[in-house]
């Protein structure tokens, strides 16, 4: 089981999402926490970041909105550390 940190960004965006966000789309957030908590290689669970966000993982919740992750492994330990919960244009800019 991973260690998963939550960055103060990803908290406000998260309370920012659960205020507003469908009742279907919190219960796709739950399942994506449990399965980056759980998964021996939570490299696999969203695809590799280039550019400015090399490094970093999108987990994809739907069509538009996604968890940027970054996982930390130290010797026998991984954790996931939570950057953003938001929309496709939030992430990866409005260019």
């Amino acid at each position: 089981m991973n260690d998963v940190v939550a960055t103060g960004t990803f908290k406000r965006l998260f309370r920012r999402k659960s205020n507003r966000a469908p009742r279907e789309l919190l219960v796709k957030i739950e399942g994506a926490l449990l399965a980056l908590r759980e998964s021996v290689n939570p490299e696999f669970l969203g695809p590799a970041k280039r550019g400015r966000l090399v490094g970093l993982f999108a987990y994809e919740l739907d069509r538009e909105n996604r968890i940027l992750f970054r996982v930390i492994r130290r010797r026998q330990e991984t954790a996931i550390q939570l950057l953003r919960v938001c929309s496709h244009k939030e992430v990866y800019g409005k260019d």
